[in-house]
């Protein structure tokens, strides 16, 4: 249900309800005991008016605490995100700072690891050669006779 139309279903059962206590109020004031059976079903209409306002009460705050709910979720879910991006940001800053703290060392390092990479590339890729299937063997293609080509047309 909307909210509008709780606030209106509230608002006609506080309506039928003060509509039957001041009819209670006036049958005691005036001293009309006539029919103790009026009275006891006024009594049970104005327990069952106060139950259905109590459910509608509870029924708003079921609504509330899921709202929470989702609510606190989502804000626990920014501050991980936040925490974890100023951790990075934290650790980006500090290296920057150690490699400009110490500059010679870091142009050295990034030296190193070009050559390195260089370098382990071709080791890379050795290891694949010799680490690879086993080796297949191929037939020796310097024996076979071939009719020589000519390339004028003549033979």
């Amino acid at each position: 249900m909307e909210v509008s139309e709780r606030k209106k279903k509230n608002e006609r059962l506080e309506l039928v309800h003060q509509a039957l206590r001041q009819l209670l109020e006036e049958r005691r004031q005036k001293g009309k005991h006539g029919d103790e059976e009026d009275d006891l079903l006024l009594s049970k209409l104005l327990l069952q008016l106060e139950m259905l306002e109590r459910d509608a009460i509870a029924e708003e705050i079921r609504g509330v605490r899921k709202q929470n709910l989702v609510t606190h979720r989502l804000l626990s879910a920014l501050i991980v995100v936040t925490l974890v991006w100023q951790l990075n940001e934290v650790s980006l800053l500090l290296m920057a700072r150690q490699k400009l703290r110490n500059p010679l060392k870091a142009i050295g390092d990034a030296v190193k690891g070009l050559v390195r990479g260089c370098g382990g590339r071709r080791l890379q890729k050795q290891q694949i050669e010799t680490n690879g299937l086993p080796p297949v063997p191929v037939p020796d293609l310097t024996r076979v006779d071939l009719p020589p080509l000519d390339l004028d047309g003549r033979r």
